[in-house]
């Protein structure tokens, strides 16, 4: 569910009538269809329905428009001059016990918080985690974003339901680093039995950030027998920069001698991103350089990982530079060698300057690498005028 289509927020008049007529905060049970109909209610946008002091405007509006408190009633018309007889006319008058009982009720609620919606939402997932319900529930969740979070984490912590934990897991992925007071909570299903729960969080942490906090889980993550948990965990330790170095000795030996070569990808690239203090990886960095180079086109993807973590950890040498420019020349890798030249910016800026100078004006190579060039210093331009 990662590409998320927009629905459409609930009005203000649907949420203050839920509360105006007393409904149970409770999810409906009755059917399918009425719990959609809650779900689709409680779609909200913001962190707060309505400002405290509105509130009281909003009830009286509110009960005014309640059919409870109108009742219609037949007046007699005046006599007329004329012979012609006129109907009674129908008015509907306003009960003005009614109408205090329901502003004196309405005040006692208070305005919604979405916080509180969001814990209902993920009760109505607790009692069917399927199909509609579940999408509706979903959507709802991530539009209401951070408010969400405490919420889901209770969820992901207490439910003992894995369909509430991945799907909890999954919307705190899409809410990303706002979701990050949940770190602690999702690292904790690291050490889950369930193969499916301990993807979930491993994935989440990298959306979500890591922290100093969860750094033993994530070596638990890097011992997986799961590759998706490892890959993930590689790459969730990568996000951590150098607070994740105590990662850096299990994130190579699984660059150099995993089976599976995403995990190889993911952990050679996560290596370079805990930055110089990783320098007693650099032996390791320039054999897996060296020997995934002589391997199919996904060993050689390595390779360049390799090459690029190795300007990460130690920029002098620029050997790892002219590896991946090379690259630029080659049909299956040049896109890739070119991301990683654009990524690696200003590291790899006076090696691209030095290749242009050697390279024939209008050949194939120059224009390439004339255009990620141009990126770097488009890029670079755009960060000194955001910063003005």
């Amino acid at each position: 569910m990662k590409t998320i289509v927009k629905k459409s927020v609930v009005s203000m008049f649907i949420i203050l009538t839920l509360v105006i007529t007393n409904l149970s905060y409770a999810a409906p049970k009755s059917s399918e269809n009425s719990n959609l109909e809650w779900a689709r209610k409680l779609h909200l946008r913001y962190e707060d329905l309505i400002p405290d002091e509105e509130w009281e405007k909003e009830c009286l509006r509110m009960c005014e428009l309640k059919a409870d408190c109108q009742e219609e009633v037949k007046v007699k018309p005046k006599k007329a001059k004329t012979r012609r007889r006129e109907k009674p006319k129908k008015v509907v008058i306003q009960d003005e016990e009614c109408l205090d009982d329901c502003v004196e009720e309405c005040l006692k609620c208070g305005p919604l918080s979405a916080e509180s919606i969001a814990a209902e939402l993920i009760s109505l997932l607790a009692e069917k985690c399927r199909g509609s319900v579940k999408e509706d529930v979903y959507m709802s969740l991530i539009i209401i974003g951070k408010p969400a979070v405490k919420p889901l984490m209770q969820a992901v912590n207490n439910y003992n339901n894995n369909c509430v934990e991945i799907t909890c897991m999954e919307i705190l992925e899409e809410i990303g680093p706002d979701a990050r007071a949940a770190v602690k909570v999702v690292a904790k299903k690291l050490h889950d039995r369930d193969r499916n729960i301990r993807v979930s969080a491993a994935k989440t942490l990298v959306k979500i950030r890591p922290t100093r906090s969860v750094v033993e889980d994530l070596l638990v993550g890097l011992d997986d027998r799961d590759a998706e948990v490892r890959k993930y965990s590689a790459i969730a330790s990568g996000k951590m920069g150098p607070l994740g170095l105590p990662a850096t000795a299990k994130l190579l030996r699984l660059a150099i001698g995993d089976d599976e070569v995403a995990v190889r990808k993911a952990a050679t690239s996560a290596i370079g991103n805990l930055g110089p203090g990783a320098s007693f990886a650099i032996s390791g960095l320039m054999v897996i350089m060296d020997k995934e180079s002589e391997k199919s086109t996904e060993g050689r993807i390595v390779s360049l990982y390799a090459a690029k973590s190795l300007l990460q950890i130690s920029p002098g040498d620029r050997s790892p530079a002219e590896k991946i420019i090379s690259s630029i020349d080659s049909n299956k890798e040049k896109d890739f060698a070119s991301h990683l030249l654009f990524k690696l910016g200003n590291i790899v800026k006076p090696d691209i300057e030095r290749a242009l100078l050697r390279e024939k004006s209008g050949s194939m190579m120059h224009k390439r690498l004339s255009a990620i060039l141009k990126r770097i210093n488009a890029k670079q331009h755009s960060k000194k005028k955001g910063a003005k």
